[in-house]
């Protein structure tokens, strides 16, 4: 992953203003960031999943724009 890390980076920016839901994104992140603080290893996870879904989403809904 640290590897796709830039360009995945890059991708984001190029296309987040037309397929990303900002505040979604925001609040999915927030809720894995919860969840650590709280050490709670099984909502890190799902919250973790959520957020993979929606960024797979993402990308999908952009490649297929293009």
């Amino acid at each position: 992953m640290r590897q796709m890390h830039g360009l995945a980076r890059r991708f984001w920016y190029v296309h987040y203003r037309k397929a990303a839901d900002l505040p979604e994104m925001a609040r999915l992140h927030a809720a894995v960031a919860h969840a650590i603080a709280e050490g709670n290893v099984d909502n890190a996870g799902h919250a973790l999943d959520l957020l993979l879904d929606n960024i797979e989403e993402f990308a999908r809904s952009t490649v297929v724009e293009v």
